[in-house]
């Protein structure tokens, strides 16, 4: 199947504009509400000078209430926050300073198609939502064993994409053409997930496969989206 990748690259940002400019962190009834609870829970495990890696951060929905949690917990942490989009990492720096975490915030502007991960670096890298959105499976294949070594012994990844993604309209119920850069199906990342060169080996805390839906605005109409989501928690040994 062809991808027009410029295309979904666009509308992906265009989403993500409009979405940051209508719900703030943590507004109610939006998915910036709350962060991602797997990937909290496991602030707990981690000692020492921390070192997170959130990539695909948006405006900060897991690194801020991270870097709380570290803070409030008297732990040393640097949590880099990546993401592609400049409003973005403007937001991610302004909420920084709202939630006074600037001191454990470290905000990099690039696309993680590029984004260099130095091996055995990091204890816990996260990359919610965010993986689906390189240019091509390879990519996404690439961008995997980069996670997979750039996480030190013990340390952990909390990994979520989204897959067989179906868009309709409300009104007509008709299916309405939606664009994602690497669409996958679960079988697919499952298999990816359990590559020798990925995460064969690890010992996974958990493995989920869970729907997901949601209504939404887009193109001045009302949609109503579909997918299935992959949770993927493990440690490295």
């Amino acid at each position: 199947m062809s991808i027009d990748f410029k295309r979904a690259r666009e509308e992906t940002l265009q989403y993500h504009k409009a979405y940051y400019s209508r719900f703030k962190l943590f507004e109610r009834d939006s998915w910036l509400e709350n962060p991602d609870q797997p990937l909290m829970r496991l602030l707990d495990y981690l000692e020492g000078k921390i070192k997170i890696l959130d990539l695909g951060c948006g405006v900060g929905r897991n690194a801020i209430p991270m870097a709380q949690a570290l803070q409030r917990s008297n732990k040393t942490a640097t949590i880099t926050c990546v993401d592609v989009l400049a409003e973005s990492i403007d937001l991610l720096k302004e909420y920084a300073r709202t939630y006074q975490v600037k001191n454990i915030i470290e905000p990099v502007l690039a696309d993680n198609d590029q984004f260099y991960i130095k091996p055995n670096k990091y204890d816990l890298i996260a990359a919610i939502s965010t993986l689906e959105h390189c240019q091509g499976k390879n990519q996404v294949a690439k961008l995997m064993a980069a996670i997979a070594d750039g996480t030190k012994s013990g340390g952990f990844v909390r990994i979520e994409m989204t897959t067989n993604r179906r868009v309709t309209d409300t009104t007509t119920n008709q299916p309405v053409p939606t664009f994602v850069e690497t669409p996958l199906d679960v079988e697919e990342v499952q298999a990816m997930l359990q590559a020798q060169d990925t995460f064969a080996g690890w010992n996974v805390i958990s493995l989920t496969v869970d729907p997901y839906e949601e209504e939404l605005a887009k193109d001045d109409r009302t949609v109503h989206w579909c997918s299935t989501q992959i949770n993927f928690t493990a440690q490295k040994p």
